[in-house]
């Protein structure tokens, strides 16, 4: 009666292990959560970049230095990030596919053309042999405007000098010492002194920000002052080297200003962070590939790419599907005994017993387990399948396991359990030493339950053709 039942309930289980077979994608009990899963790169220009997770939150959890891939459970929404990067020296392109992005650079001003320019009119202006200045008063008041706009268009190239030492900071290794706070104030450091140069540059008063805006005014307010002069004195026709003002965007004086006033306002707004466009859901694995580009020609700077990977891995029941050997108890061997010489007599039905014989047959296992029993990739697993013997009949098998690498797709699994298989034996009518006469011995095929052992694996890990998705 016990044999009958387990027959049937390893017969129904083999069944069913057909229809599981068919489907492609484990089982799993992993809930959406309702919040994205934060990931970000950290100090990715740096020589050590990092991977966070939760960053700037009190879960905060900090992957190895140096170490760009982690895993997170399947369906995970995922937002991801980069922090402490240096958003005004590199443009920063996050994809989920490699890409090659083209370097992206822009010519620093040349403030040496552009006080060139003003040195050769205050050396015009200012000479006393030029016929249309008639007197010293008119030498004094050209000659001092141009002197005061070379002054403050030298301290802007002063300062825009001093911004590029500045952002600079961020690229050498010392930067990035210390915790994530400490690099934090480190950057918030850069806008605090940025603000501070430019106060100094333009000897604005301490109450006063330095801003963007303080750099356009100042430049304005000394172009403005040249031409109020010559106005005065009705010669400003001559001045066709200098801008009225700084809508003439392709004068090199205005060029120059407006250069460094953007790069002030890029420190100002900068956040250090730059954030992918989506929230993606996590299946099997997801690429990001970052791009860090340098926004100016610099001999100290290079274009640097990252490649962050987040795996997935199943939770809850988890179903996994191998391949390979069965092995199970060989059957008896009927024969019949030599026939007498002269050929009439009787034989006699034997056996050959196959006690330390097995026999072997391949098939297809599915696996089921629980992820929170998996202990560094070994777990335990209920197992079904249905195999397959030399004589091409097939066998349906229940059992239990004990899984290698459980989570990943490069599974190994020992199993052992009872087998339903076909068993060749004697017709009813005969027994083992009864008489025959003919050749062929009456024999059929019957359900028998024995038990099997397998070892069994994914095929697709062990040729490499079960890669990840990105």
């Amino acid at each position: 009666m016990f044999k009958s039942g387990l027959k049937i309930g390893i017969l129904f289980l083999g069944a069913f292990s057909c229809l599981v077979l068919l489907q492609t994608e484990a089982i799993t009990e992993t809930a959406k959560p309702s919040e994205a899963l934060v990931i970000a790169l950290r100090a990715p220009t740096s020589e050590m970049p990092q991977l966070v997770k939760c960053p700037g939150s009190e879960n905060e959890k900090r992957i190895k230095k140096g170490v760009l891939s982690l895993s997170v459970p399947e369906d995970t929404p995922i937002c991801f990030r980069v922090d402490q990067v240096n958003t005004v020296l590199y443009t920063v392109e996050i994809t989920v596919k490699e890409e090659k992005a083209k370097a992206e650079t822009s010519k620093s001003p040349d403030f040496s053309k552009v006080l060139d320019l003003i040195g050769k009119a205050i050396g015009i202006f200012s000479s006393k042999s030029v016929s249309f200045t008639p007197n010293e008063t008119v030498h004094t008041l050209t000659t001092h405007a141009l002197t005061n706009l070379e002054r403050k268009i030298k301290a802007i190239g002063e300062l825009n000098r001093k911004l590029d030492k500045l952002l600079h900071q961020s690229e050498m290794p010392q930067f990035y010492e210390g915790g994530a706070e400490k690099v934090n104030e480190a950057f918030a450091t850069i806008q605090k002194e940025a603000e501070r140069l430019t106060r100094e540059s333009l000897d604005l008063p301490e109450n006063t920000p330095g801003t963007s805006q303080a750099i356009c005014d100042t430049a304005a307010e000394a172009i403005e002052n040249v031409h109020s002069v010559f106005r005065q004195l009705e010669i400003d026709p001559l001045l066709f080297c200098l801008p009225k003002d700084l809508s003439e965007t392709s004068n090199e004086i205005v060029i120059a200003v407006l250069t460094t006033a953007r790069k002030l306002q890029g420190i100002q707004t900068a956040k250090w962070t730059h954030i992918d466009t989506e929230t993606r859901f996590l299946k099997d694995q997801i690429k990001y590939t970052c791009v860090f580009t340098p926004k100016a020609e610099n001999a100290n700077l290079k274009r640097i790419t990252r490649v962050v990977t987040v795996t997935g891995y199943p939770t809850g029941l988890i179903i996994r599907f191998t391949q390979g050997v069965f092995l199970s108890k060989a059957d008896k061997t009927y024969f019949l005994s030599p026939a007498a010489m002269n050929g009439t007599a009787p034989r006699k039905i034997m056996a050959e017993d196959a006690k330390l014989h097995v026999a072997p047959s391949g098939g297809a296992l599915v696996h089921v387990f629980y992820s929170k029993l998996s202990i560094i990739g070994i777990a335990p697993a209920l197992t079904t399948g249905l195999g397959l013997d030399s004589a091409k009949d097939f066998q349906a098998v229940l059992g239990g396991s004990i899984l290698f690498n459980a989570n990943e797709n490069r599974t190994l699994a020992l199993t052992a359990g009872g087998i339903v298989r076909n068993k060749e034996v004697l017709g009813s009518s005969y027994s083992e030493g009864d008489t025959f006469v003919g050749e062929t011995l009456p024999t059929q095929k019957v359900p028998q339950v024995g038990w099997f052992a397998a070892i069994t694996f994914n095929f697709d890990s062990l040729f490499g053709t079960g890669g990840s998705k990105q």
